[in-house]
């Protein structure tokens, strides 16, 4: 646990627990801070470190961009619109994005544990291992990867709303007026 820090003004929003799970896969509470600390941050970055997922998929969409004659940003769009007739050159790299398309779906489900099992790790048990995370539910294991992303997106709606239902400063207080 951190040391506090001396602040002259309070943060604006305490961190509320949130549901992680499903009737299927059961529920718990987790903190949601609204934000990731810089251990968090850390944490993810690096034991993705090293991954080569990404990097491939844009080296291959800018070889293919270059032989093609074509920007990277149109050969990716042409490789999301599905449309066979727009994307017929696409057909002489199929084996290539394919295996491409491969590594991604593994790399972002590592992405998932790896960030399952941080939250874990520094919000509910310092104990927790990847070992752990690999048991879980796969409701869970979504669950705590949305959390994650909202909070490394800072969304705050969650807090906003709690912040609403208990309100932590009087209308004197907060009017400004003494």
């Amino acid at each position: 646990m951190a040391k506090p820090l001396p602040f002259v003004v309070q943060p604006r929003l305490a961190s509320v627990m949130t549901m992680v799970g499903s009737e299927e896969s059961g529920r718990f509470e987790i903190e949601r801070k609204g934000f990731l600390s810089v251990a968090e941050k850390t944490f993810v970055q690096e034991a993705m470190r090293g991954q080569e997922g990404p990097k491939q998929l844009v080296a291959t969409v800018a070889r293919i961009a270059k032989l093609e004659g074509k920007t990277p940003t149109a050969v990716f769009d042409d490789i999301g619109s599905g449309d066979e007739d727009r994307n017929e050159y696409l057909s002489r790299y199929q084996d290539e994005l394919t295996s491409q398309g491969i590594a991604m779906t593994a790399y972002t489900e590592r992405l998932k544990i790896v960030e399952a099992t941080c939250l874990l790790t520094q919000r509910h048990d310092p104990s927790w291992g990847v070992e752990d995370t690999l048991e879980l539910h796969p409701d869970i294991l979504e669950g705590l990867h949305n959390l994650y992303q909202d909070e490394e997106a800072r969304n705050i709606d969650e807090l906003l709303r709690e912040a609403k239902k208990e309100p932590s400063v009087t209308p004197q207080e907060g009017s400004g007026k003494a």
